[in-house]
């Protein structure tokens, strides 16, 4: 499958009108011309880059093909919105072949690109003429590892260019007889995993799992390294073969990511492609020449940096912008209601496209000058009423002055408690922190009271930094939690302790947490216990959940499901949960238990049985149906 065609739109418009925080960094696999480019020179056409022998295409053939996108993506924080509509004629010829690459030139004809931000439509327009140059994609193994494009392209162009290669990825490797298989491919977004699984009739489905974790390295006098988090909501996708090459792809995605401390942009996309016509090529014959001072990307980069002190796409993101003239925006623009989008009023969506321009330029100009952030501190500090927009941009900008402002904010007694617990919040959502950060939270913790909303965060903190293998910093919040847990003295410090180590994924706390699973505690307690259980790596983990599933108590029972939603099962495990499908009088219950269900089928195809059986006798509809329509998937 492709990168969002969201990628494309998140880093466009005149100046600074940009669309998303820092996400042209993360989305846009296209670079500028400060860009690490793999030689200028004519290119090999034997290079390794292919698809497997298994698509026999036919060289000096023109494959003529459908495109359509759609996407509509949000910005959580700066709660903004976009839609695009992307159509056109993808025309495509191979050229020599090997049993393990190819290359194909590609050129888009008919392209029409629609937005609803009338400030957008012309920058759009403006791609037309540059998209219609055509540019070659190199793949090995079915992944695209390289492309050739026209110098001198827009970044907007490059971005559709890289979205269209990766389109066109098919990895047919299975050595096994075995229907379904496991692959590594990457778009603009950076390395994925993907699922095929053959469905007969030369029909595949696909499905990106998981995005690897992404680093980006720059240099902003602070030696500052970004990690790039993207999430796969959800992904279906279908590849379809005619004469053993690519007829169909088509697929509906939604993504959510994360840059830095705190940008979270979700996208929904719809994309096809379907083979219309083949005909003897009659167009491009001087490709050699056309493609000898291209310039060479490595599709397996999607980021850049640029050495001037700050990230590819910030100065254009800030264009003519100042600080100050952000913050008037955000000061005089009036408020945004969740409401008016909704109903699809007029005004406020043109407002709610604004703010979000606008808050990727204050992110850009937070990232990329410290006396920025110096600015911003004070402007919270004075009570500006933009404080919580200034709050949201420190988060998102990522850098370690930003970091340091919202920690000596959330720090300060004499500021607003609503926005110490903001800054709190934002900072606590970091997946890149530093040492000087984790102890200035533990701190903090340590004298000031923000609830269960602290001790959470620090367990999430904790787990994704033993991700990222600094075992040492999460371990001091893993043993903070524990301490808290056991200097607790009554039932609600207790609960919050353990709702901390639930999000830690911190296994030494398996002791502490256990001694809490049981009587006289009472049942929230209990519950909680259950629950902190969920990502540890305790042999013992399963077993106890599937006990607690077994208790005569509706609470303890929830928390267990709640548990084994991140478990994989083992054989008690799965046969407690099938029990609570089968058995429990709650309809709710039910259904909850049999998502999991569902969930572990591919791991546990014994578990089709129990699916069988809810489709065909359980009292509630929405039961039985969630049953059916899980075997009709099947």
């Amino acid at each position: 499958m492709k990168k969002s065609i969201f990628s494309i739109f998140l880093r466009l418009g005149p100046g600074a009108t940009l669309f998303t925080l820092g996400l042209a960094l993360l989305f846009t696999g296209c670079k500028n011309t400060s860009e690490k480019e793999v030689s200028p020179a004519k290119p090999n056409l034997r290079h390794s880059a292919a698809y497997t022998a298994t698509l026999p295409w036919q060289q000096d053939t023109l494959y003529s093909y459908k495109l359509t996108m759609e996407s509509t993506a949000s910005v959580t924080e700066a709660k903004g919105v976009s839609d695009l509509t992307l159509s056109g004629i993808l025309k495509m010829i191979p050229l020599e072949q090997t049993a393990q690459s190819i290359q194909m030139i590609v050129e888009l004809s008919q392209l029409a690109i629609r937005s609803e931000d009338p400030e957008t439509q012309p920058v759009f327009d403006a791609m037309l003429p540059e998209l219609k140059k055509p540019f070659a994609c190199l793949y090995e193994k079915g992944e695209n590892t390289f492309i050739h494009t026209q110098a001198n392209l827009s970044l907007s162009s490059v971005s559709v260019v890289r979205s269209v290669c990766a389109a066109l990825q098919f990895s047919n490797v299975s050595k096994e007889k075995s229907p379904s298989w496991t692959v590594n491919e990457h778009d603009g977004s950076g390395t994925y995993e993907a699922v095929y699984t053959a469905q007969g009739n030369n029909r595949f489905s696909k499905k990106k799992t998981s995005y690897k974790p992404t680093s980006m390295e720059g240099k902003l006098g602070l030696g500052l390294g970004v990690q790039v988090k993207m999430e796969v909501l959800s992904s279906n996708g279908e590849v379809t073969l005619k004469d053993g090459v690519l007829y169909k792809v088509a697929y509906q995605e939604q993504l959510r990511s994360v840059i830095g401390l705190n940008a979270p942009v979700s996208s929904k996309t719809e994309f096809s492609l379907v083979l219309k016509d083949k005909s003897k090529n009659q167009g491009i014959s001087d490709w050699g020449g056309l493609l000898a001072s291209a310039r060479k990307l490595d599709a397996k980069e999607p980021f850049s940096q640029v050495k001037k002190g700050t990230y590819s796409f910030d100065q254009e993101k800030i264009g003519t912008l100042t600080f100050e003239k952000v913050l008037e925006f955000f000061e005089l623009s009036g408020q945004l209601t969740a409401e008016g989008v909704k109903r699809q009023d007029a005004a406020q969506k043109q407002l709610l496209r604004r703010r979000t321009r606008m808050f990727s330029a204050l992110t850009a100009l937070l990232r990329s000058d410290e006396a920025n952030v110096v600015k911003a501190d004070a402007a919270i500090r004075s009570g500006s009423v933009a404080a919580h927009s200034l709050i949201d941009g420190l988060s998102s900008g990522g850098s370690d002055a930003c970091q340091q402002a919202l920690l000596t904010l959330a720090a300060d007694e004499k500021v607003d408690l609503a926005i110490r617990k903001k800054a709190i919040a934002s900072i606590l959502m970091t997946g890149n922190a530093s040492a000087q950060t984790v102890h200035s939270l533990l701190d903090i913790a340590k004298t000031a009271d923000f609830g269960h909303h602290m001790y959470m965060g620090l367990g999430t903190m904790c787990r994704k930094l033993q991700a990222s293998g600094q075992e040492g910093l999460a371990g001091e919040i893993g043993a903070f939690l524990v301490q808290r847990l056991k200097a607790a003295n009554d039932a609600e410090l207790q609960v919050t302790a353990l709702r901390g180590i639930a999000n830690s994924a911190f296994t030494p706390a398996f002791g502490p947490a256990s001694a809490y699973l049981r009587e006289p505690y009472p049942e929230d307690v209990r519950a909680a216990a259950v629950e902190a259980l969920r990502l540890m790596g305790h042999p013992r983990v399963n077993d106890i959940i599937a006990d607690a599933m077994g208790a005569n108590n509706s609470r303890i029972q929830r928390a267990a499901l709640n548990a084994a939603k991140t478990r994989e099962p083992n054989a008690k495990l799965a046969k407690a949960v099938s029990t609570v499908v089968l058995e429990s009088e709650n309809a709710a219950t039910r259904k909850a238990a049999l998502a999991i269900v569902i969930k572990w089928l591919p791991q546990r195809p014994s578990l089709k049985s129990v699916l069988e059986k809810v489709a065909a006798s359980d009292t509630n509809p929405g039961v039985r149906n969630l049953a059916a329509a899980a075997m009709d998937a099947e």
